[in-house]
């Protein structure tokens, strides 16, 4: 929702400043290369999320079968620095 807000108020500013008194168009005319550079950093990010909280959970027993061992601690090391960190 928050990248629709964000998408909103540029496009809002560019029709503003086209159709406005300013009747400058070049913010309209560079609204995708000014929005799309976010969109793709969130999607990165969602996508990321998505396959560590997906993740099969570590399971010593079944380590054996897929030899996925790395991918798990890996997995795990993201979900306690995830879990640590804290925001000032």
């Amino acid at each position: 929702m928050n990248l629709a807000i964000q998408d909103a108020v540029e496009l809002a500013s560019g029709l503003i400043e086209r159709f406005g008194s300013i009747q400058d168009g070049r913010r309209l005319t560079h609204y995708s290369e000014t929005r799309l550079p976010e969109l793709w950093k969130v999607q990165a990010f969602s996508s990321w999320m998505l396959r560590l909280l997906l993740a099969r959970p570590h399971n010593p027993s079944k380590l054996a079968d897929d030899g996925n061992e790395f991918a798990l601690d890996v997995r795990d090391g993201w979900v306690r620095l995830l879990r640590d960190t804290t925001i000032h």
